[in-house]
């Protein structure tokens, strides 16, 4: 799989299209995500990498990142 990045002007495009891919829900707490809310939608990508993983409610995707970095903080890998 090619790791690219996604133009500003794109990530809309790509949002919708990997949303319908996963069935409208966030992956992490599965409940369905509401378009019509501003800013409710994010796409999930890895900071290393640059490989978008999916879309996320914006508070599924701020509570991962804490939980990634107090991971990190307590010495995990991965």
């Amino acid at each position: 799989m090619a790791v690219f990045k996604i133009p500003r002007s794109q990530s809309r495009m790509y949002t919708l299209k990997i949303l319908k891919d996963q069935g409208g829900v966030c992956p992490l707490c599965t409940r369905v995500i509401d378009l019509t809310v501003k800013g409710e939608a994010v796409l999930d990508h890895c900071h290393e990498t640059g490989l978008v993983r999916g879309v996320l409610h914006r508070s599924c995707n701020s509570s991962e990142g804490k939980v990634a970095n107090a991971a990190g903080r307590w010495g995990a890998k991965s």
